[in-house]
Formats: structure tokens, sequence, C-alpha cells
């Protein structure tokens, strides 16, 4: 999400004001844009890279046959019992 960004002054000089809370001094704006700048053109696009649709497809697999296979012993489990309330 975009921030709002305002150019205040603060004690006669000049910082930024984001989201209307946090202040940024030029120092602080360029350590901020260099962290930016490192994250989209490189940490994110390897992480983007690292994905294998197929492995996260066969993850999902997994994790919903492991809920089918507990659902379905819950309900055995239920159903041995429930005939012991009457």
């Amino acid at each position: 999400m975009k921030p709002a960004l305002k150019i205040v002054n603060v004690d006669g000089k000049k910082a930024i004001l984001v989201n209307g809370r946090t202040l940024l001094w030029k120092e602080q704006a360029l350590e901020q844009i260099a962290a930016l700048n490192d994250r989209v053109t490189k940490r994110l696009p390897a992480a983007k890279a690292a994905l294998n649709a197929q492995e996260l497809l066969a993850a999902a697999q997994a994790s919903i046959d492991r809920q089918i296979a507990e659902a379905s012993e819950a309900k055995t489990a239920l159903e041995a019992v429930v005939d012991q309330l009457d």
C-alpha cells in the first residue's frame, strides 16, 4: 500500500511525514529507498524464482489428504460411541 507522504518542517529542518505519524530525515529516507530497491530488485525476484508450482500443489494436496484422514478418524470414533448416549 502506498504511504501518505508529506514534507514538513521540524525545528527548521525538512523531513518526510509518513502516514501522519512517522518522521523520516533525508538520511533515513535514503536508507529506506536503498532497502526497498534491494527488496524489489533482488530478494523478492529470488523468492519468486524459488517457488515451484508443482511442489506447492503437492504440499497442498498432502495437507488436504491429511485433513481428510483426520476427519475420517474423528467421524469413526464418534460413530463408535454415539449410541452410548441413549
